[in-house]
């Protein structure tokens, strides 16, 4: 705990660290969101039976591979997360903080409605009852 208390001190008193701290928080929350609406799938998909293929329904491929590849959809947050240091960092490449910020908005924003929509649209045909 006190290791916790003397980190967050050194990171208060460095002006560089709260400079890159908007990078940082952004791609936490893209990887939160990863790790969020996987979890949704997979109690979606569980839920209407998968991986049995004998209930009928026809299993969408994007929420199949949030399911199984989800691994892979960290790769955004990591990539953005990376560009944005070394375009920050970079003196010959004059990017506004205001850009890269917005970029970074855009991502989140575009992988939420991927995520959201395939999350809660698991299956490509409705569940039909049948009532006797």
């Amino acid at each position: 705990m006190r290791f916790c208390i003397v980190a967050v001190n050194i990171l208060k008193r460095n002006s560089q660290s709260s400079e890159f701290r908007f990078i940082t928080i952004i791609g936490l929350v893209q990887a939160g969101l990863i790790l969020l609406f996987w979890g949704i799938t997979s109690v979606h998909l569980k839920a209407l039976g998968y991986p049995d293929f004998e209930t009928g329904l026809r299993w969408n491929p994007y929420s199949l591979f949030v399911r199984e590849w989800a691994i892979l959809l960290y790769v955004i947050p990591a990539l953005w997360a990376a560009g944005a240091l070394i375009v920050e960092q970079n003196e010959h490449w004059n990017v506004p903080r205001a850009s890269i910020f917005a970029l970074g908005f855009g991502i989140t924003v575009i992988l939420f409605v991927f995520l959201l929509t395939n999350s809660f649209e698991v299956s490509t045909r409705p569940i039909i009852l049948f009532r006797e």
